[in-house]
């Protein structure tokens, strides 16, 4: 999905460098509109959310 190096101008969904950093400690990261305060508490109330979870 990314390169393993970031070149300046590349168009990525995600910073490879934070990518693979994630990836080393551990860390998901979750992606989603943070303006739907709804669609955030369902992800925190472990409901169904829109959005894209990275582990």
């Amino acid at each position: 999905m990314v390169r393993e190096k970031w070149i300046p101008g590349m168009h990525a969904p995600f910073d490879p460098v934070a990518a693979r950093r994630c990836d080393e400690l551990g860390i998901k990261v979750v992606v989603m509109n943070g303006n739907d305060l709804q669609n955030v508490s369902k992800y925190v109330n472990d409901k169904k959310f829109v959005g894209t979870v990275i582990e």
